[in-house]
């Protein structure tokens, strides 16, 4: 990022976090942080900006995604008796591998056929993948996790989701070029956390050390929504993420 882009990021997380100590902030140069707020009781805070891209290995992932639906879609239109969208979406730490494409996406559009051929007219339906084996579980267990919408899903299908449209002129995949941005995973969190952690110790020494992640800046910088539990580990004192739409995350306050 350059200085303009950094300033336009810190104005917009000073708009969303309320508890940024009154002071001055200032930017800078190194071997300081891009900016440093010095609070009106002298104490320094180092403020560290960085931008989150898309990975090649997660634009390749969802382009994988995509591709895998429209294999499902293909062996669903003549098979199930009404228009409709569906998105697959598969395990990124498991994937699936070339051979078997063609086997698990009939077995996908064979569990449609079953699961959701009595979809009401636009009615949608979601169904995830539960490790438990549905079919030895105590009925109850079983019944619970039914109704919550687990299924045991193909090998490597996290999840299906499925609206039906009688009035739309073709069935299609809804896998858009929004849908298939990918998650900002604890995975990506921790590498650009490691990129960062690893200069602490050469910037000039403050109380505190903070970081802002920016996720904005076009089309590679914007993620879905994030599936990192907080509070995180961090050298950082406190972890920002800041989003396109003015949305603040806390990973450590």
């Amino acid at each position: 990022m350059n200085r303009q882009e950094e300033q336009f990021v810190l104005d917009r997380f000073k708009e969303q976090f309320k508890n940024i100590p009154q002071g001055k902030i200032e930017p800078m140069l190194p071997p300081w942080t891009d900016f440093l707020l010095t609070t009106n009781s002298g104490n320094k805070i180092g403020i560290e900006l960085t931008q989150a891209v898309h990975s090649e290995n997660a634009k390749r992932f969802s382009s994988d995604q995509k591709n895998f639906t429209d294999l499902v879609l293909n062996k669903l239109v003549k098979k199930l008796p009404f228009h409709f969208s569906i998105n697959v979406h598969l395990f990124i730490e498991i994937g699936i591998k070339k051979v078997e494409k063609e086997i698990i996406a009939s077995e996908v559009a064979n569990f449609c056929i079953k699961e959701f051929s009595d979809l009401k007219n636009k009615k949608s339906a979601r169904v995830q993948h539960v490790e438990v084996d549905l079919d030895t579980a105590l009925p109850l267990a079983r019944e619970h996790l039914m109704a919550m919408g687990f299924r045991n899903l193909p090998r490597g299908v996290k999840a299906i989701s499925i609206t039906r449209y009688d009035d739309h002129g073709s069935s299609f995949n809804s896998h858009s070029e929004a849908a298939s941005i990918p998650a900002f995973t604890e995975e990506r969190l921790y590498e650009k956390l490691k990129d960062k952690e690893i200069k602490i110790d050469s910037y000039e020494p403050c109380e505190q050390y903070w970081l802002i992640i920016w996720q904005g800046g076009g089309i590679t910088g914007y993620f879905q929504e994030s599936e990192i539990e907080t509070p995180i580990q961090s050298k950082f004192d406190k972890v920002f993420i800041v989003r396109t739409m003015g949305e603040l995350i806390i990973l450590k306050p």
